[in-house]
């Protein structure tokens, strides 16, 4: 290095100073800066790393940081690098296990962005962001300060593994495959699956309430009678993701805005592959909403019938059916079979291939 770069890359380690320890490792040019050659050149060397062109108060700036072998070579005795900006590095053999994986390195900072803003301040950690960047799964929201974008939730989504085991075996959360979905693990999984968190006298379970459910929508709707498979599966998504009872779901709310819609796209996700699985096309928004209401109705009426009258009058505007005037709990394994039993009818009736 000439004695003039060995001036600017101190500076950019913060040296000198009273600790004889750098506590930095960045220099800022703006465009046609008279020392933009002399980084260039120290690039060139592999003794400093350049990213361009970014957007840095008023206008795009140049961002050089050292290598730690140019970092090394303008410490005076006594000086130390700080770690946090030069992190040791192991230089693996071509093919070694502990040789980089670049995807992976991509998916890991991925994961780190969607729990919030990273700052990069290491430099491995700045060549993966503006790796991503270029991709455009990140953004700079300030300088070397990056946020995930929906690109980058939806390779972090497609990528990611998420295991959840279920009666017939592992399903990944991250990204349902219709492939991993049984329709013997559903009915035994929400045949065991306590509605109202346990508040009920007896138990009555997520499989039972299904079958109920789809009872009502063939009453209120007997147009739709064919499409009741749609009002059995409503909750189907619960043997893989259990019960989320609604208040749980308004209390995070109220601490993480947005995770009611995130609760939303899992069952949706989970929903997807159930259907396909059954080679079933999503309900048109008639069914939808009749299936919607009529989940609403049976809520009622397993609140009128089978919650104690300490806990008052139901806190729905839907009145429950009044056909309905007793609900007897079934035990688990006649609920799993009372679900089973309809919901293998309903895949006999519309023709489809049970999964």
């Amino acid at each position: 290095m000439t004695p003039e770069q060995i001036k600017l890359a101190r500076h950019a380690l913060g040296l000198p100073n009273q600790n004889r320890r750098s506590y930095r490792n960045r220099f800022i040019i703006g465009p046609d800066a008279p020392t933009g050659t002399k980084w260039l050149e120290m690039v060139e060397a592999g003794l400093a790393a350049r990213q361009a062109g970014h957007e840095i108060g008023m206008g795009k700036r140049d961002v050089f940081s050292l290598t730690r072998k140019g970092a090394e070579m303008v410490l005076e005795p006594g000086e130390s690098l700080d770690e946090e900006d030069f992190p040791e590095e192991t230089v693996p053999s071509p093919g070694s296990q502990y040789e980089a994986d670049p995807f992976k390195e991509e998916l890991q900072l991925l994961a780190q962005l969607a729990g919030g803003p990273v700052f990069a301040r290491h430099p491995a950690t700045q060549r993966v962001a503006f790796r991503i960047e270029r991709k455009g799964e990140a953004r700079q929201v300030q300088h070397l300060h990056f946020a995930i974008t929906e690109a980058g939730r939806s390779r972090l989504k497609t990528r990611a593994y998420i295991p959840v085991a279920t009666f017939s075996g592992i399903v990944n959360l991250a990204a349902p495959h219709h492939s991993t979905i049984s329709i013997e693990a559903m009915a035994h999984g929400l045949a065991i699956i306590n509605r109202w968190a346990g508040a009920t006298e007896l138990p009555i379970s997520v499989a039972q309430h299904s079958n109920l459910v789809a009872d009502i929508f063939v009453t209120l709707n007997p147009a739709l009678a064919g499409d009741v498979i749609y009002a059995r599966l409503h909750d189907g998504h619960e043997y893989i993701i259990g019960d989320k009872i609604r208040p749980i779901v308004a209390r995070l709310a109220l601490d993480c805005p947005g995770v009611g819609k995130a609760v939303e796209n899992i069952k949706a996700d989970v929903d997807a592959a159930i259907l396909e699985s059954l080679c079933l096309p999503p309900p048109s928004a008639a069914v939808a909403e009749a299936v919607a209401h009529a989940d609403e109705v049976a809520l009622a009426t397993e609140w009128k019938l089978l919650i104690p009258q300490a806990n008052g009058a139901a806190p729905f505007d839907t009145p429950p059916f009044k056909r309905i005037r007793s609900i007897k709990p079934l035990a688990w394994p006649d609920a799993e079979a009372a679900f089973l039993g309809a919901l293998k009818r309903d895949i006999a009736r519309h023709g489809l291939v049970q999964p």
